[in-house]
């Protein structure tokens, strides 16, 4: 059994330049363990280089993707995706289901 750390997702940073409006779209692998669209951004137009960050309003996950989707050129310079990490997630309704077990703990005597 493979256990991976869940994140939670706070908001997504773009830097970019673009003479149409663009759209992106946030994909993670929960619930579920496949890739599905989870959130769609509309960053608006611009004619310079802007700054601009956009809630993910807590969307959590261990995968991520980022689609970005435009009429007209985008010019990205950089990116940031704001994450916190939540704990472990394992799932126990899947056949054969997995099952948690403890480390054993020392009673200090």
């Amino acid at each position: 059994m493979a256990l991976q750390r869940v994140k939670q997702f706070k908001d997504i940073e773009l830097e970019y330049e673009a003479v149409a409006a663009m759209t992106v779209t946030f994909l993670t692998d929960m619930p579920g363990s496949a890739m599905a669209v989870r959130a769609t951004l509309t960053f608006p137009l611009t004619t310079t280089r802007r700054t601009l960050t956009l809630p993910l309003d807590g969307i959590e996950g261990t995968l991520f993707q980022v689609k970005i989707v435009s009429t007209a050129v985008v010019r990205l310079y950089g990116g940031v995706v704001r994450v916190k990490p939540i704990g472990v997630y394992f799932d126990g309704g899947s056949t054969p289901a997995e099952v948690w077990y403890t480390q054993e703990q020392g009673i200090g005597v």
